[in-house]
């Protein structure tokens, strides 16, 4: 038997795991405020997060939310790497340069952070200072020859290089909920009934993206192979991981422009698959757009979110 709801939504099965969910769950705004110092001077930027609502919407108190902001830095300021940058007001933050002036100093840095914010409220108590870089513990992510390995505190993630099928293994506060190798990741129905799978590629190049103590993104590049070696469109996989949660953003992109594949691409359906394993009658709850679903998942009982254009 089969659940159907008509929304990209959240799984939430016993324990807080936010698989496939197409856009952020949260949405903040943020001010800059004040005035740069010249080079050799003290930084102090203030930034002022409020919470972005829609028309008559509530808020919702927030701990630790994660938050990611672009903060443009003058020429003359002298910054030249991350470590010379701080972020007061915070546990943790981390720093990656977007762009460059012509003379080497950082013209953009994203900063990554995580904040707390009363409902309807605002926060302005951060401020872009002076500092040594990245702080608040260690990389999220590590890896060696076949596998990246993913920790945020109460989860740790496994993700294969080769036979990349979105999660190959999940730890969620000690209980194993993805065993090893279960999940089908993308797959791919053409019109004839032929299944493609991205784990099918055997050439993917699945790499970390980004990696800090506050988030860490995965990106996965490839195409979905039949059985038979038929290409059938290419993928780019973003998978985003942060500090002390066990929530996860997947960010899917199909692309249909490869020299390797000139011709029309007739699919008849596109998953995404990972094989959740808690046991039984387990209670799930599904976002829907205004709203959600509460429901009990039984032995045989499967939940299929799915887009309608």
């Amino acid at each position: 038997m089969e659940r159907k709801f008509k929304q990209s939504a959240c799984i939430t099965p016993k324990f807080i795991i936010y698989v496939f969910t197409f856009a952020l769950t949260y949405i903040l705004f943020f001010f800059l405020g004040g005035t740069f110092a010249q080079e050799g001077s003290t930084l102090n930027v203030p930034i002022e997060v409020l919470e972005a609502l829609r028309l008559k919407g509530t808020g919702i108190n927030r701990t630790q939310e994660p938050l990611t902001v672009g903060v443009p830095l003058p020429e003359d300021l002298g910054i030249k790497s991350i470590n010379q940058l701080g972020l007061s007001g915070v546990r943790a933050a981390q720093f990656r340069p977007l762009a460059y002036h012509k003379n080497g100093n950082i013209k953009w840095v994203l900063i990554d952070t995580q904040v707390d914010m009363p409902a309807n409220g605002k926060n302005s108590s951060i401020a872009l200072v002076d500092g040594r870089g990245n702080f608040g513990g260690q990389n999220l992510a590590a890896e060696d020859q076949d596998y990246i390995y993913v920790n945020t505190g109460p989860a740790q993630f496994t993700i294969r290089k080769r036979g990349f099928n979105l999660f190959n293994k999940v730890t969620l506060e000690g209980q194993q909920i993805i065993n090893k190798g279960d999940s089908l990741g993308i797959l791919i129905t053409g019109m004839d009934g032929k299944v493609y799978k991205a784990s099918n590629d055997e050439h993917a190049n699945v790499t970390i993206e980004e990696n800090g103590p506050v988030k860490t993104v995965i990106k996965a590049q490839g195409a979905n192979y039949s059985s038979d070696g038929k290409r059938m469109t290419d993928f780019t996989v973003r998978m985003y991981f942060y500090k002390e949660k066990g929530k996860v953003r997947v960010s899917y992109t199909l692309r249909n422009a490869s020299k390797d594949q000139i011709e029309t691409a007739n699919i008849k359906s596109l998953d995404l698959v990972s094989k959740i394993s808690l046991g039984h009658n387990l209670k799930v709850r599904a976002a829907t757009h205004n709203s959600f679903i509460e429901d009990v998942l039984l032995p045989d009982n499967s939940v299929i979110f799915y887009q309608a254009h």
